[in-house]
């Protein structure tokens, strides 16, 4: 005898994933291999967890693509393990990914995300198993990665005379993981190395 009433939506179940483009930086090539890219998107309409499957192809990669965190291991269709896998968070309303492009050649990649664990063979076209409910194929984006870099600036344009502080500022593209440095001059020898 007791009336309750309960507001509720019905959805169709056909979900679809979004992915961020990726700013003028990332596209632009100042990006090197080694960097970490940060990737994400959305699953709209969704109202649990869903998973999103990653994928990466490009320069001597697998023909079917290859997982973002081990980029020489193949896809094998329809099985999750051998793709990276991240989730779309109900409370963030968002997936999110850091890519660290480690192991790569110079070249452009291009990353898949996909509501289904198929690879790039099987979802190049409209249709084919790997597309979503409504026939698309993944959506994906390019990222050109060069070689790492490193540039050196000294103060006083590396003139200095007895007694002054020589000062250097390094910029490492492709976040190295140690530097070295030597300096040379008569009857002076000097190395060193840094961390990160």
């Amino acid at each position: 005898g007791i009336e309750v009433k309960k507001q509720f939506s019905v959805s169709s179940g056909e979900l679809s994933v979004t992915f961020e483009e990726p700013n003028s930086e990332l596209t632009s090539g100042t990006y090197a291999i080694g960097d970490q890219i940060p990737l994400k998107g959305d699953v709209p309409g969704a109202t649990r967890p869903v998973p999103v499957y990653l994928y990466v192809t490009g320069p001597n990669l697998p023909p079917n693509g290859a997982k973002l965190d081990n980029p020489h291991s193949p896809m094998v269709d329809g099985d999750p393990s051998t793709f990276t896998v991240t989730t779309y968070s109900v409370i963030m309303n968002e997936w999110t990914y850091s890519w660290k492009t480690e192991g790569l050649a110079d070249g452009t990649y291009t990353v898949y995300a996909s509501l289904k664990p198929y690879g790039y063979l099987s979802s190049r076209f409209p249709g084919d198993p790997g597309t979503d409910a409504k026939g698309n194929v993944p959506i994906s984006h390019d990222y050109p990665l060069s070689e790492p870099s490193l540039g050196v600036s000294m103060s006083n344009n590396g003139i200095v005379s007895k007694g002054d502080v020589l000062y250097g500022r390094w910029l490492s593209r492709g976040s190295a993981t140690e530097i070295r440095w030597y300096i040379f001059g008569t009857n002076f020898k000097y190395a060193d190395r840094m961390d990160h």
